[in-house]
């Protein structure tokens, strides 16, 4: 069993923009899920991508679940993770691989 976690800060570095920021961290993303997706076990990810799944702004959701989906993992958690001010966002994820034994 692999397990793993990934946090992606909402806020770019200093000098990074925003879209910059966030195809490093989909490009990092991809290449994890690849590797694990690779292994001959099962593998679990805890990730706090601070990407809003129920709403689609300002991130790029569909490229994000689409790299998720790709490589064979699903994801654990399809509800509202934090609660501010009566506003549900889900940006915390379990994901887990869906064909561990190749």
């Amino acid at each position: 069993m692999e397990i793993s976690s990934v946090y992606r800060s909402p806020n770019p570095p200093k000098n990074v923009a925003n879209s910059a920021q966030m195809d490093q961290f989909l490009d990092h993303l991809d290449n994890l899920l690849s590797t694990l997706s690779s292994l001959p076990c099962q593998a679990y990810i805890f990730l706090d991508s601070n990407i809003n799944a129920l709403k689609f702004n300002p991130a790029n959701p569909e490229h994000f679940f689409s790299i998720i989906h790709e490589n064979l993992f699903s994801m654990c958690i399809r509800k509202a993770t934090r609660i501010q001010n009566g506003v549900g966002s889900l940006i915390d994820y379990i994901l887990l691989n869906m064909n561990p034994m190749k």
